[in-house]
């Protein structure tokens, strides 16, 4: 097969699998022949993944990895003080020591206090 070909087919897939997943009947059909099998059968039913089924409602698990990216947007663009210091507020000396349930406030804290330096920068 030529790299056209190749490229040809390849294209054809990706508009299938376009079309499939926004729940239309798509027609890859090369000759007439194929053209009048494909209007016969009925098109298929789009199934959803189970990324799609989830309630969107369902908010994100954090993780330590949320929760050091925080901290350490907080490290470069005030200091590691600061970044220590709100470490502090929840008795922790290292992401480590943080209760998973304390992830979300961390995050927020870290957040609020980027607001709050933004605007005294901006004063």
């Amino acid at each position: 097969m030529s790299i056209e070909n190749n490229l040809e087919r390849i294209a054809t897939a990706l508009e299938t699998i376009a079309h499939h997943l926004a729940g239309a009947e798509v027609n890859t059909a090369k000759t007439d022949g194929e053209a009048k099998k494909a209007a016969k059968k009925p098109a298929k039913k789009a199934t959803k993944t189970k990324a799609e089924t989830k309630p969107k409602d369902e908010p994100k698990k954090l993780e330590v990895s949320d929760v050091q990216d925080a901290l350490v947007r907080v490290a470069n663009t005030l200091s590691r003080d600061v970044a220590r210091g709100i470490l502090g507020e929840f008795n922790a000396k290292k992401v480590s020591d943080l209760k998973e349930s304390e992830y979300g406030a961390v995050i927020e804290l870290c957040h609020t206090t980027m607001e709050e330096a933004e605007k005294e920068g901006a004063a």
